[in-house]
């Protein structure tokens, strides 16, 4: 089980040509913000009501929202953001969960948002369960879009403990896959 699940990582994470995003959505103001360290991107669709934040998973970034952001932009005031090394922000570590977190609870208080609904895609779900446990105050709703990692698990844990040490050192960056430059995947 352990040497299955970590090729099936190992062959998800290769390094394969991306796509360039590019926004799609005419509604969604570009802003930056300068938190712990680092400057993370964040995309603001407005919206009247409660914040709600969307969090992309590994090698996406906000744009991933851009389709149905604007739905919710009736009832909730509708953010997302790119987590370091992916879309515009900046490619500086470290990765781990803590880490992002705390880039979130960071963002959150430069954006003044006191309490929002948190909604992570993928990989996305870890800074959302994380954020949940550590500042339950601030979250109104938590939401999980295709969120697969149940990190609690022993088997889970067991099975990335046995990857390679190094293996998800540096973030996955979609120019630098157009470019050849040879940017390795990361799990955040």
């Amino acid at each position: 089980m352990r040497n299955a699940l970590g090729i099936l990582l190992y062959a998800c994470l290769s390094v394969v040509p991306l796509p360039i995003w590019a926004a799609t959505s005419p509604r969604a103001v570009e802003g930056f913000v300068q938190v712990n360290g680092v400057q993370l991107q964040y995309l603001d669709w407005g919206g009247d009501g409660p914040a709600i934040i969307l969090i992309h998973g590994i090698v996406d970034n906000p744009h991933v929202f851009d389709d149905f952001a604007t739905a919710f932009a009736s009832k909730f005031h509708v953010i997302a953001y790119a987590r370091r090394g992916s879309g515009n922000s900046e490619v500086k570590g470290p990765y781990d969960i803590d880490t992002l977190t705390a880039d979130l609870r960071a963002l959150m208080d430069a954006l003044k948002i006191q309490r929002a609904t948190l909604v992570g895609y993928s990989a996305g779900g870890d800074e959302v369960t994380n954020f949940a446990a550590e500042y339950s105050e601030r979250v109104d709703r938590i939401v999980y879009l295709d969120a697969a990692y149940d990190f609690a698990d022993p088997d889970f844990r067991s099975a990335l403990a046995a990857l390679p040490s190094g293996f998800f050192d540096r973030p996955m960056n979609a120019m630098a896959l157009q470019t050849g430059s040879g940017a390795r995947a990361r799990v955040s």
